[in-house]
């Protein structure tokens, strides 16, 4: 599937499903994800890749440190697993909590 169709099929999900979703443009930072997805003060990102796209280190790169700071974010070209990924940031299984200033 092409980049910009599973992007457009996930964006459409996350609407559905009343997660908020902003496209990353704009900034000079290589490598950074696709989308921001937000949801009841939560937040992901996913950094879309069409069938036979090869991956950047930059990307990678990128995705492991968001991780590493403990924000969600992945890579990917199947629309499956983008739908599981929103699924878990509806459902708080990241295991990431909100820092409420407590």
């Amino acid at each position: 599937m092409r980049e910009s169709k599973l992007e457009k099929k996930v964006k459409d999900f996350a609407k559905t499903n009343g997660i908020r979703t902003f496209k990353m443009e704009g900034s000079s930072d290589a490598g950074k994800p696709d989308r921001l997805f937000i949801y009841k003060g939560r937040c992901c990102f996913i950094e879309f890749k069409g069938t036979n796209t090869v991956i950047q280190p930059k990307q990678i790169w990128y995705c492991n440190k968001l991780n590493r700071k403990g924000t969600p974010a992945i890579i990917s070209s199947d629309y499956d697993e983008c739908v599981e990924f929103l699924l878990k940031l509806i459902n708080n299984n990241y295991g990431i909590h909100r820092n409420n200033n407590k």
